[in-house]
């Protein structure tokens, strides 16, 4: 109001600096009421309502003081009522409408009765009409909004019940894929020990068949033949038919006993071997369930692969499979050797397998080693048997993928998974069904460390 004074539109009223200072002190106190939380114990802590009849009485005091200028409050009103759509309740929004209609139609009226000169009654009941005339549209914007505001917030609510519900389904998809994991993990473990326990019953069967035929009961024999004779054992030795052959059979039983003994020995051996990988391959399990890291160690990569054919070699024996060994000098170098070896008993597993299902082939299985431009290692496996088809070349890694009648889609799953922890390939090739098929290992070299 003292703008419009100082700028000529309107003469100058005494009264102009003390509704200056009500409007400030009043909207000063609002701010300090809402910002001292004070206002958070009432319903609304924006205190929307106070406000607005605040700001109305202030703009019918304006309309009172500002003299020829006053039309100016009535869109400032105005735009107070639209601000009140945004935060009150179409019934609120009514009644604040019908007092602003009602406190400013009562001074027009009055100082219209007063100063009607300046305040000419024609002129008055004009700005009353207007502005009771907006009412309606205010009420029914209100309306409109107030509805939009109250889908809004029911969407909203739809939206956090759909949030929940897919909280629910993310946490349940999560169990499931922590039990699924759980389950591949268990299946691996069994399919794998299980080739391994292959090459365990073949040790324990050679060892059983030793012991069950040794020499050692002709032992017993020469040792029961010479307690009889004791008494003149000399005299047996040199002069009997029987006791003149007694030390040449010793010596000959000695040299049995000690061929048995070796055979045990390296047959214990593979044992121990067996065993100890049956174990690797649990703790390669437990290192995907716990993203521990895998033990790289210094490995020959031919040896290993004497020890994936050993550990293989009944079910060769049992399918007439003729190995074929193209074993280039590889250097010794930083390897898992638990997943290489474990790869490698799958793959040859597989091989006999294939060539079993063949039976017009000639059963024949090629292992290669060679070293890839000095810093990959490459193992092949390849076979003569029933081929893959060229849309299976990728699916074979599948878990559960399987061609097999008794097959279960564990090995090639978990060797593809083995090569990826080592950061190498494991691919099929074939040319078809009948012709073959070619598993190839590629695995990156690590280089062995002098020891110090």
């Amino acid at each position: 109001m003292q703008y419009i004074a100082w700028a000529g539109l309107a003469s100058w009223h005494a009264l102009f600096p003390w509704w200056t200072l009500a409007i400030v002190l009043g909207f000063a106190g609002f701010f300090c009421v809402i910002r001292s939380g004070w206002s958070e114990r009432f319903a609304d802590p924006a205190m929307t309502m106070a406000q607005m009849v605040f700001a109305i009485a202030c703009g019918a005091s304006a309309y009172a003081i500002a003299g020829a200028v006053r039309a100016v409050v009535i869109p400032a009103v105005m735009v107070v009522l639209v601000f009140g759509m945004f935060a009150l309740r179409p019934r609120q929004l009514l009644a604040i409408s019908i007092y602003a209609v009602a406190l400013l139609g009562a001074v027009m009226w009055t100082m219209s009765q007063r100063w009607p000169e300046t305040f000419v009654p024609a002129v008055e009941l004009s700005y009353f009409l207007t502005l009771a005339s907006t009412m309606p549209m205010v009420a029914m914007l209100a309306g409109k909004l107030s509805q939009l505001r109250s889908r809004l917030k029911q969407q909203k609510r739809d939206l956090q019940d759909a949030f929940d519900r897919l909280q629910d389904a993310q946490a349940q998809l999560l169990n499931a894929a922590r039990l699924a994991g759980m389950a591949e993990i268990a299946t691996n473990v069994l399919h794998n020990v299980g080739n391994i326990l292959n090459s365990v019953n073949v040790s324990v069967e050679l060892v059983s068949s030793t012991l069950r035929h040794s020499r050692a009961q002709g032992l017993s024999q020469a040792v029961q033949l010479m307690q009889e004779r004791a008494s003149d054992l000399g005299e047996f030795l040199t002069h009997d038919a029987r006791g003149k052959m007694l030390p040449g059979y010793l010596s000959q039983l000695a040299q049995a006993l000690a061929l048995e003994q070796q055979g045990m020995v390296v047959e214990l051996s593979h044992l121990a071997s067996s065993i100890g990988h049956i174990k690797d391959v649990v703790a390669i399990q437990q290192t995907y369930a716990g993203g521990a890291a895998s033990v790289v160690e210094p490995v020959q990569l031919c040896d290993l692969a004497e020890d994936a054919l050993r550990m293989s070699g009944d079910a060769l024996q049992r399918h007439k499979v003729t190995v074929v060994r193209e074993f280039a000098q590889v250097p010794v170098v930083q390897l898992d050797r638990a997943r290489v070896l474990q790869i490698l008993v799958n793959l040859i597993s597989n091989a006999g397998h294939a060539m079993e299902g063949s039976p017009g082939s000639s059963n024949q299985l090629t292992l290669r080693v060679e070293s890839v431009g000095g810093s990959r290692l490459r193992v092949s496996v390849r076979d003569e048997g029933e081929g893959i088809p060229s849309e299976n070349l990728t699916r074979v890694f599948a878990h559960g993928f399987t061609t097999r009648k008794t097959g279960h889609g564990f090995g090639l799953h978990s060797s593809a998974l083995a090569a990826r922890q080592m950061g190498g390939t494991l691919v099929a090739q074939s040319d078809g069904p009948g012709l073959g098929a070619t598993f190839t290992l590629e695995i990156p070299i690590h280089p062995q460390r002098d020891e110090p």
